[in-house]
């Protein structure tokens, strides 16, 4: 229920502590599974590291549902209030983003959906872990977006790509909450990304039939919505201008079937010696190599 108290959680967090323990030397799946559950709906430090160590556990399935539980303690500190630091929050964080370099399709996806709930929480107690969880969602997807070839199949980077896109556009513009500028360094950088692909595949003449691209249309409209709000935001913190930065209209272009006007304008706003790469310092082939 809504409005229960973090003293409330820290409480019964020791009065279940036997519980927790008995479960975890039990060392089924099943008990693993029911600690998990408990841990997360609390979310208090002690909590917090028993999601940590079970997210290294040898079980894949445990692993999953670990990775899983910690988008759930995010949950439940944007909700509830934070009972934990920013460090437990930042170990979280850090334990997931390890989990996921196993490339598992799986266990991308837990780990997209709880960093995109690290995006949410509150910077008043917990410092800059809603930054860190940007960061690393916007490494964690924008990996995948920019390994891919323009012969791949970007099905699966793409579906990624709306779940990342959408969590970091509203925590970019969440003006009741800060980020660092590298947090909004990143965002640009996975904005450019998601709409990179097409780019490249147009270019490479891969892309799908203009009858067949509900999932890129979907991708790239998030991809600029995203590097929108992202490129002011960054802009912003630097002491940049923002007059200049300008809402685009790739997905309609790609729609329509103007293909042409897509890889031009896109081209020309991500390409070597772009703004976007300009401002951002990034490598001149980021976006289009």
């Amino acid at each position: 229920r809504r409005g229960v108290s973090v003293a409330f959680r820290q409480n019964y967090t020791q009065a279940l502590a036997p519980v927790m323990d008995q479960l975890a030397d039990q060392g089924s799946v099943g008990a693993k599974l029911s600690m998990l559950r408990i841990a997360a709906d609390l979310g208090t430090p002690s909590a917090v590291a028993r999601i940590v160590d079970m997210i290294d556990d040898e079980d894949p399935s445990v692993q999953l549902f670990a990775v899983s539980r910690a988008g759930k303690v995010f949950d439940t500190t944007r909700v509830h209030g934070p009972a934990m630091t920013g460090s437990d929050a930042n170990a979280l964080i850090n334990a997931v983003t390890q989990a996921t370099k196993s490339g598992q399709p799986e266990l991308i996806r837990a780990g997209v959906r709880a960093l995109a709930a690290g995006t949410q929480l509150g910077t008043k107690d917990l410092g800059d872990s809603r930054s860190r969880s940007l960061i690393a969602l916007s490494d964690l997807v924008g990996e995948r977006l920019h390994g891919l070839s323009p012969s791949d199949d970007p099905t699966f980077a793409q579906s990624l790509a709306l779940d990342a896109a959408s969590a970091a556009t509203q925590s970019i513009s969440d003006i009741s909450a800060t980020v660092t500028p590298d947090a909004a360094k990143a965002a640009v950088r996975l904005g450019g990304d998601i709409i990179s692909i097409a780019l490249r595949r147009v270019v490479a003449k891969t892309i799908e039939p203009q009858s067949e691209r509900e999932l890129t249309l979907r991708s790239v409209q998030a991809g600029e919505t995203l590097l929108y709000f992202a490129r002011r935001k960054f802009a912003e913190l630097n002491g940049q201008a923002t007059n200049d930065i300008i809402a685009t209209k790739y997905s309609e272009m790609l729609s329509t079937g103007d293909d042409r006007d897509f890889r031009n304008d896109a081209a020309a706003l991500l390409g070597p010696g772009s703004p976007v790469v300009r401002s951002c310092g990034f490598s001149n082939d980021r976006f289009l190599r």
